[in-house]
């Protein structure tokens, strides 16, 4: 059986940042509607076959249930900005703070092993331009990626880019893998078994989780 890791992807629920094309680019050729099947794929971390299931969280800011329940099941937090849009950087950030909070209330540090961040700048040129802003897309670019850099210094997390307007180099596979091996890297063995410390999801466990995410979705 490989190792399983659940990543959450959050992004802006306002404005594109391609999040769900992350999903279809991540699994392609199934139904992206279907989160039993569409966000898990079998990629190879650091030499090792690893199950990645990919669960896409719209109400990071409004469904404390909801994600109370993430925080206990979940290996890694991603979240997702358009490198076109300030905006949405800036709401990755309180989302973040959010995730950040609900963390500290049950009692997780940061600094422990049981959540990753990572941030996801993407450069999909079908996004669109926020209203308002002087720069040429290409500035808008470059300026976000920059913004983007410090922000996951800042969180002492990865940071990652995608182009999901690109068929064959859109880089979300490497993108997932670099979390995967960020997720691995932060496991810590117990010496005396020479077995990770990192809590186990029982396979129950992530149909239950899925059944929600379907009907969260619904």
């Amino acid at each position: 059986m490989p190792k399983e890791y659940s990543v959450v992807l959050c992004g802006d629920e306002d404005e594109p940042t391609g999040r769900d094309k992350i999903l279809q680019k991540f699994a392609p050729g199934k139904n992206a509607t279907d989160s039993t099947e569409a966000c898990r794929q079998t990629v190879d971390v650091n030499g090792t076959e690893t199950l990645i299931e990919l669960v896409a969280f719209d109400s990071c800011a409004t469904d404390e249930a909801m994600l109370r329940y993430l925080i206990e099941y979940a290996d890694a937090f991603v979240f997702v900005f358009s490198r076109f849009s300030p905006h949405t950087l800036e709401t990755v950030q309180r989302y973040r703070d959010v995730v950040q909070h609900a963390l500290q209330a049950k009692g997780i540090s940061r600094d422990s092993d049981e959540v990753c961040f990572a941030l996801i700048g993407n450069a999909d040129t079908e996004l669109p331009v926020v209203a308002g802003t002087s720069s040429s897309r290409e500035e808008l670019k470059e300026n976000l990626r920059m913004k983007g850099k410090l922000m996951a210094q800042s969180w002492g997390c990865p940071y990652l880019e995608v182009n999901t307007a690109e068929e064959e180099t859109h880089g979300v596979e490497e993108a997932i893998i670099c979390i995967g091996q960020a997720i691995k890297s932060s496991e810590k063995p117990d010496l005396g078994r020479g077995l990770s410390t990192r809590k186990s999801k029982p396979p129950q466990r992530f149909l239950m989780r899925r059944m929600l995410s379907r009907f969260m979705s619904g």
